[in-house]
């Protein structure tokens, strides 16, 4: 499903969609737009956009943030935005996800980190020595004179 799919589809369901006024100059840009008022109902919670596309999701507990990201099959990347970084920390440790970002958006790699994702998000990771582990196979050499 492409990116203006998934954002006809949550406009149709009662999200508020907010969208640069920057022309698109080629078929394939896509202006950034943020979906204010994400529902789980919503293709966009459900599926991965890969493009300037971000929605917002209010939740009333941890718990119920907690019980919405289980439900989810792809985990590249999330944030998390709360004045508590405790209750932050607590809900990262169980989210599936590649990368949790507390207070900040989920567009950072560092270089001396490992990056991938989990579930449908792909497999391995990449940065770091980590992500040159993930491309070896270890193996026993022995020579004897």
């Amino acid at each position: 499903m492409g990116k203006s799919n998934l954002v006809d589809d949550a406009k149709a369901k009662g999200a508020s969609i907010h969208q640069a006024d920057t022309p698109c100059l080629h078929d394939h840009q896509f202006p950034a737009t943020v979906i204010e008022g994400l529902t789980s109902d919503m293709d966009y919670f459900s599926m991965e956009s890969f493009g300037p596309v971000v929605g917002i999701m209010q939740v009333e507990s941890e718990v119920e943030a907690n019980e919405l990201s289980q439900r989810l099959a792809y985990g590249l990347s999330a944030s998390i935005f709360t004045a508590s970084h405790f209750k932050a920390l607590k809900l990262a440790g169980n989210i599936r996800s590649g990368a949790i970002h507390v207070n900040a958006m989920t567009v950072h790699d560092e270089a001396t980190l490992p990056h991938g994702g989990q579930g449908e998000s792909g497999w391995g990771r990449f940065g770091a020595k980590w992500g040159v582990e993930e491309f070896l196979q270890t193996k026993t050499i022995i020579l004897n004179p």
